[in-house]
């Protein structure tokens, strides 16, 4: 029986560049807490890890506290804001700069005044502002006009619902600066410009705001606050107000679709029609979404398309397949953003083209869960008849994988195949239970009475001569990871987004084996890990989530090369 993780209230970001004494400070504040139900998103760009490795170690076995680190310094908070707020799971957010705290009852007070005023969609707090300028810092402009001539709230002052997301989108990472300031002046103008989204929480301070003069973050030159800078970052928020609805036209498939592709396409529309944010028209849109491959249509469908709407963007959501490459590049100036499922085409291909820019091209996965396949899903627990299985196309690779393996198993398991071509191609030592192609409930069905599903990569040989692509390099098993079952992924594959603690990789058909054999002998112990990969698929790895996530980058726009 899968066990629901339970969902932290709050989560709290803090964004840390090379600074581990005030990092332990902002952590301890927020571990202190009277109200414990959080989660830490901890975001280090610190170049050298032995900074903060020690504080690292003693937070390991802290479940409440994820730490995102890397090895360069990007000088972006905005994007690092961003990173976190991908994979937030509180129901309120807030974040917090390494060199602040928060006192004992900011959490609890914050959080249960949106509980109790379910109109507000943020909440702002005084704050007392040490070192230059002490004092308590807590204003509250009249209008819209106000917040534009200077920022009267920290970023650290206020904690936001979740849907405020879906409402005004992600940091805008083009602002080194201010940003901030920025995203407070696009939730001020929800509710027609009044500022009516903010509550205010008067009293005494709940956080602290230090003045100091030690290294900021980044290693950045920022020009004092100037007229030009307020009027740009007020300017760009008054002309994004018309993005809190994105207007979105979706092209028909084609006969040149494949069967899959057209699968693809119902879910995309699907999943667009239940986003609060998104209004699905067949005139004058904003946003231009032409699905799964481009070579199903030609250079002036689009054409004409921008010119009847020259005010509408561009975007491709790529199902990559070796046939469409060349094609993507050629269509590519003609595009305003491209979205390919496949790593290696996002490297070595797309972004080294001059269209379009680097900052409008993303990496997804499109092979997601559907609303439909996640409400039958849930909906879904069989008994276990078969022990392990096996999806995807019969593929050379994979069916020597499969002699390979099967004759290594215990006697007695049973193993499913979906997929076409693994009828009579096999070894006949390999006793299967083989099923072709199927939609994605009935391909759910087996694979849920399943213990183990295997995913096997394509080999060179499976790439039907084009060099241009690499093997392993398209994302796999986010569907797969639902299906309440052990997830077993080939070492070699160059990209996933799994946690390490909740998939089993495996180097050849021997290894699988063996390590098949041994899941199977001590199944009762995978519990945990069968719950956590559900409950991260079904969160994270459907086709609504990872779209709200792309249409975010079109509202506020993401200069990273996002990974989603």
């Amino acid at each position: 029986m899968i066990e629901e993780i339970k969902k932290p209230k709050v989560s709290v970001i803090i964004v840390t560049y090379n600074r581990p004494g005030m990092l332990r400070n902002a952590v301890a504040s927020i571990l202190g807490q009277t109200l414990q139900d959080f989660e830490i998103i901890i975001t280090d760009y610190t170049e050298d890890w032995s900074v903060n490795q020690a504080f690292y170690d003693e937070l390991l076995n802290e479940s409440r506290v994820k730490w995102i680190r890397h090895k360069k310094n990007i000088n972006n908070i905005s994007l690092c804001w961003n990173e976190a707020l991908d994979i937030i799971r509180g129901k309120y957010w807030c974040t917090l700069d390494d060199d602040n705290t928060k006192y004992i009852y900011y959490l609890e007070r914050m959080t249960n005044f949106l509980d109790e005023n379910p109109d507000k969609i943020a909440v702002v707090c005084p704050m007392m502002q040490t070192g230059y300028g002490t004092g308590v810092f807590y204003r509250k402009p009249n209008n819209y006009t106000e917040l534009r001539t200077a920022n009267h709230i920290d970023s650290g002052q206020v904690v936001y619902r979740r849907e405020i997301l879906e409402k005004i989108g992600n940091f805008d990472e083009r602002l080194l600066a201010y940003d901030d300031w920025d995203y407070m002046l696009r939730v001020f103008s929800l509710n027609n410009m009044s500022g009516s989204a903010f509550g205010w929480l008067d009293g005494e301070p709940l956080c602290s705001y230090h003045w100091h003069n030690s290294k900021r973050m980044y290693h950045k030159d920022i020009e004092p606050i100037t007229e030009k800078t307020g009027l740009f970052v007020a300017n760009k928020a008054a002309n994004n107000q018309i993005l809190n609805e994105i207007r979105v036209y979706v092209m028909p498939v084609t006969p040149e679709h494949t069967w899959s592709q057209k699968q693809l396409w119902c879910n995309i529309h699907e999943a667009l029609a239940s986003i609060p944010f998104v209004t699905l028209v067949s005139d004058d849109p904003h946003l231009i979404i032409i699905p799964g491959v481009l070579w199903a249509y030609s250079t002036a469908q689009i054409i004409d398309l921008r010119t009847r709407w020259p005010n509408a963007k561009v975007m491709a959501l790529l199902c990559e397949d070796p046939q469409g490459l060349f094609t993507n590049i050629q269509y590519s100036s003609i595009v305003d953003w491209m979205v390919t499922n496949d790593i290696n085409a996002y490297k070595h291909y797309y972004e080294n083209l001059q269209a379009p820019k680097k900052h409008q091209l993303l990496h997804w996965n499109c092979l997601s869960i559907s609303n439909k396949l996640l409400n039958f899903i849930k909906g879904y627990d069989p008994e276990k008849i078969y022990d392990v299985c096996l999806v995807g196309h019969g593929y050379q690779g994979r069916r020597e994988f499969i002699n390979e393996l099967f004759p290594k198993l215990n006697p007695g398991t049973k193993l499913a195949l979906i997929g076409d071509d693994y009828v009579n191609t096999l070894d006949g030592r390999v006793k299967a239970y083989i099923n072709g192609t199927m939609d994605e409930i009935q391909t759910a069905k087996i694979a849920m009475q399943s213990k183990i599903i295997i995913l096997k990569h394509r080999g060179e040989k499976d790439l039907c001569g084009f060099s241009v692509v690499k093997p392993r390099s398209v994302n796999r098993g986010y569907i797969e990871a639902a299906y309440k079952a052990i997830v077993m992924i080939d070492e070699e594959r160059d990209f996933h987004s799994f946690d390490k603690n909740t998939i089993i990789t495996y180097k050849d058909g021997s290894d699988c084996a063996n390590k098949i054999n041994d899941i199977l002998a001590n199944y009762h112990e995978y519990t945990d890990i069968v719950s956590a990969l559900y409950n991260k698929a079904t969160e994270q790895f459907t086709h609504r989530e990872r779209l709200i996530k792309i249409l975010n980058c079109f509202r506020s726009v993401r200069y990273n090369k996002i990974i989603i």
